[in-house]
Formats: structure tokens, C-alpha cells, sequence
């Protein structure tokens, strides 16, 4: 599953995808990602997530992405 991933981060996501996605993977909330972000509100970082989740085909929210076994 991990490899599949991994192929479809690599061809479908963007510089800045992978940067909010390095910053999610370090556990920052969506108020510390507005503050070392150019995001202009909360809502803009929760539907910048929402829609890298659908570029990866996720089921379930961004975050489950590092819990995942």
C-alpha cells in the first residue's frame, strides 16, 4: 500500500502539497500551519488538506495518513 502511495504523491502532488504534507506529518495543527504558511484562514489550511487527501484517494482525513499501520 505504502509503495502505491508513494507513486501517487510523486505524480500527482504538488511542491506546496508536499510542504503542507511534511507539516501534518509533524503533528502542527492547522492554527500553527496558518502562522508559517501564506494560508489566510483556517478553513483556506482544512480545504487545502481535503483536497491533497482526494489527490491521494484517502478515505479518511490527512492526519490518519501518519497513524496508519
Amino acid at each position: 500500500m505504502h509503495n502505491n502511495l508513494i507513486s501517487r504523491m510523486e505524480s500527482t502532488l504538488t511542491e506546496a502539497d508536499l510542504r503542507l504534507l511534511c507539516l501534518v506529518g509533524c503533528g502542527f495543527t492547522n492554527n500553527s500551519i496558518l502562522l508559517l504558511t501564506t494560508y489566510t484562514n483556517q478553513h483556506s489550511v482544512s480545504n487545502r488538506k481535503r483536497i491533497i487527501a482526494d489527490k491521494l484517494h484517502l478515505d479518511r482525513p490527512l492526519e490518519e495518513l501518519f497513524t496508519m499501520a
